[in-house]
């Protein structure tokens, strides 16, 4: 009788150890996944900073050419406006 307890005993702990090592296999798996993800992360962050200047380079020099044509245009209704006044 304490034999056959024995063996489901140890019948026991080897149906444990396989799970133990799937849990640790999965574990490590979700691990690498993680890492791979947050290199992957890094990359697209420094790839965005090394792209960001040139964007905001892009983005000024059309906030400029908007700001000189807003200027131009409001510069050329002053000038109808005075040749208006000068007309009457």
């Amino acid at each position: 009788m304490g034999s056959c307890y024995a063996k489901q005993e140890k019948s026991a702990k080897t149906a444990v150890e396989p799970t133990d090592q799937w849990k640790s296999g999965n574990r490590n798996f979700r691990l690498n996944r993680r890492k791979e993800f947050i290199i992957q992360m890094q990359i697209i962050y420094h790839r965005k900073a090394a792209e960001a200047p040139i964007l905001t380079i892009n983005k000024s020099s059309l906030y400029h050419k908007r700001l000189n044509k807003a200027q131009s245009l409001s510069k050329n209704e002053n000038l109808y406006q005075n040749q208006a006044v000068s007309c009457f």
